[in-house]
């Protein structure tokens, strides 16, 4: 069994520069919740029994807002290992994880990036789509682009020594919205080219988010902390309670305790609070993770809670002072509301699902869901 999580690991790391750490393939793939390693993980192997192909299949429940609860299969992690692509790998593994879908649940997703063989695959299949409302603040804009669009190792190094530079340069607001906005576009742009641009990233403008960041209810004072490593059951119930009270008004992925207790263990993680200063209420918080995918690191602010906007606008803004402090090189989030004015959207990333396997016609209008990246596989 540790032979095959091994090569499985492997395989990923080979098909997907940077796909991440052992311990993130650990979090992802051995402890997920309601995982059944002998359904769950779809494999080919060689006339050797090593493990040459793979996808997975991650369970979850939906909730809606008419109070349905449908099972959700999202597909992921698809890999061939570069000697044995053009065999018809990809194709037996998507039938089989579909075909074990349409069995047990209700939902079958994925997500998908702009331009990949899987979007245009689900798109020429009829495949139905929303478009994520994913946002990144840039630290660092020379190692994202190096990261991203370049393949030769001596720009790498160079906007390695850069990025010393551009990290200052991001301090100030208005740069840092500036260059967020364009590498940004130019991540787009590259994601499109280099992948022979897809018929849905064709379709679609850039979204214009709006910033306004007096909305919602104020309160008077306030503290915000962070808690590093293990986080208290005590505090575990409070973030659980505060997360249930906004989730009823969208369609969104089920939060037992058990789902955030999985997002607290993601590795390298932190949790941002707000307290109220004279009761200690817990106002709204943000947890995050940090992912090295090769040389950039990337922290991704995993859930968020919004009952007061400008609350969790304070503690986006504390997680982008722990990004610098900590030497991420960018943040990224998928929410409904622009976190701040300096967060550019991707756009480039999508939901996707096949019309005939949903019970329940489902929306394609971003607001009507309740998506965070911990949600993103």
């Amino acid at each position: 069994m540790q032979q095959q999580r091994s090569e499985l690991y492997e395989l990923l790391t080979h098909a997907f520069e940077g796909w991440g750490s052992r311990a993130y393939f650990e979090w992802k793939y051995d402890r997920y919740p309601n995982y059944d390693p002998s359904t769950d993980d779809l494999t080919i192997t060689n006339a050797e029994g090593r493990i040459v192909a793979a996808r997975r299949v991650f369970r979850h429940r939906m909730q809606t807002p008419a109070g349905a609860s449908l099972s959700v299969h999202i597909h992921g992690g698809t890999a061939v290992h570069e000697a044995y692509r053009g065999r018809g790998y990809y194709t037996r593994l998507l039938e089989e994880s579909m075909r074990l879908s349409r069995r047990e649940a209700d939902v079958i997703l994925t997500f998908n990036r702009d331009g990949k063989i899987t979007t245009k695959h689900h798109e020429k299949n009829g495949w139905k789509w929303l478009r994520l409302p994913v946002f990144v603040s840039i630290i660092s804009p020379s190692r994202l682009v190096s990261y991203y669009m370049t393949s030769s190792d001596t720009i790498k190094k160079a906007t390695h020594k850069f990025s010393v530079i551009d990290r200052k340069l991001t301090d100030n607001p208005i740069v840092s919205h500036s260059m967020a906005t364009l590498v940004s576009r130019l991540y787009a742009d590259s994601e499109r080219t280099r992948q022979d641009t897809s018929p849905i990233g064709a379709a679609i403008k850039p979204r214009k988010p709006s910033f306004n960041g007096d909305d919602g209810d104020s309160v008077a004072d306030y503290d915000i902390h962070r808690i590093d490593g293990s986080v208290s059951e005590t505090v575990v119930d409070e973030l659980h309670s505060t997360l249930q009270k906004e989730l009823p008004d969208s369609y969104y992925f089920e939060r037992t305790t058990e789902k955030l207790k999985h997002c607290l263990s993601y590795p390298e993680s932190a949790v941002f609070v707000a307290r109220e200063a004279d009761t200690e209420r817990l106002l709204d918080f943000v947890i995050v993770g940090t992912l090295m995918k090769g040389a950039l690191s990337e922290c991704r602010v995993l859930e968020a809670t919004w009952r007061y906007p400008a609350v969790t606008r304070q503690l986006f803004s504390a997680v982008d002072s722990y990004g610098r402090e900590t030497g991420v090189d960018v943040i990224v989030a998928c929410s409904r509301r622009q976190p701040g004015p300096h967060w550019a959207p991707l756009d480039t990333e999508y939901m996707m699902w096949p019309p005939e396997t949903a019970s329940c016609e489902l929306p394609t209008d971003p607001d009507d869901w309740r998506i965070t990246m911990y949600d993103i596989l």
